[in-house]
């Protein structure tokens, strides 16, 4: 997968790959320089209009099961559930009914730690803590759940008497957990999930969820990581910054 603007590593595997004659999937618009190094017999592309790797990476799981190498992927089933999350986090949705405004609120004075248990829910956790980190200027972390009951386990208790408006905005800035649920039920995801929501609850520190616990795997995924987005959207507005996209 790749955008207009693909980088230098890139341009020199599908080169090198173009030049040992393997076969090539490679995702990216008709009109760029990586189509051009990238033509060969043995490359199928798959022209893209987009930049956004979540659309590039459907375009590929689709195509992928189209050769018989993947599981079934519904775009549309994605998009309606993409759809489903734009309208849920709707800037004309109140507060009340917004997760993404919800999310954003419980992050305003945290640094925030991310986590997700399955694969997907993972990747998902790793894309939302980068959007947080450009969109706030803060510590974003996004890991597994040993690492991140290490940090909850080393939180200080709140000082009751610390004041942001003498001692400054971060005096008492303490993390907030984001646990991303995507509805694996597997032993070890829930056993996790209950270590990280005890030890949240041991040390004071805020619990903000998002689940998305319905439709395929890729749909899941995708609605996680929209919501997590939207949510650092709107931290990023909260906070007067600008987010580039």
């Amino acid at each position: 997968m790749a955008s207009d603007g693909a980088s230098a590593g890139l341009m020199a595997t599908v080169h090198e790959t173009v030049r040992r004659g393997a076969q090539l999937l490679i995702a990216c618009p008709e009109a760029s320089l990586i189509a051009e190094h990238s033509g060969a017999r043995s490359t199928v592309l798959l022209p893209t209009a987009t930049a956004d790797p979540l659309a590039a990476a459907i375009v590929v799981l689709s195509g992928l099961h189209e050769m018989q190498l993947g599981p079934e992927v519904a775009p549309q089933s994605v998009a309606d559930a993409m759809d489903q999350v734009a309208e849920d986090c709707s800037p004309y949705a109140d507060v009340s009914e917004n997760p993404a405004k919800d999310l954003a609120l419980g992050m305003a004075d945290a640094h925030p730690l991310v986590w997700g248990g399955s694969v997907l829910a993972a990747r998902a956790s790793r894309r939302i803590a980068e959007a947080l980190r450009a969109g706030s200027g803060r510590a974003a972390l996004a890991a597994d759940a040993d690492a991140l009951l290490t940090v909850l386990e080393s939180v200080e208790p709140r000082d009751p008497f610390a004041d942001p408006f003498t001692d400054g905005p971060s005096a008492d800035r303490r993390p907030c957990l984001i646990m991303l649920d995507d509805g694996n039920n597997e032993s070890l995801i829930r056993s996790d999930h209950t270590r990280l929501a005890a030890a949240a609850e041991r040390n004071d520190v805020r619990v903000c969820p998002i689940a998305h616990t319905t439709g395929s795997d890729v749909e899941r995924y995708a609605s996680l990581l929209q919501t997590g987005m939207f949510g650092a959207v709107y931290l990023s507005v909260g906070l007067g910054r600008t987010v580039d996209r």
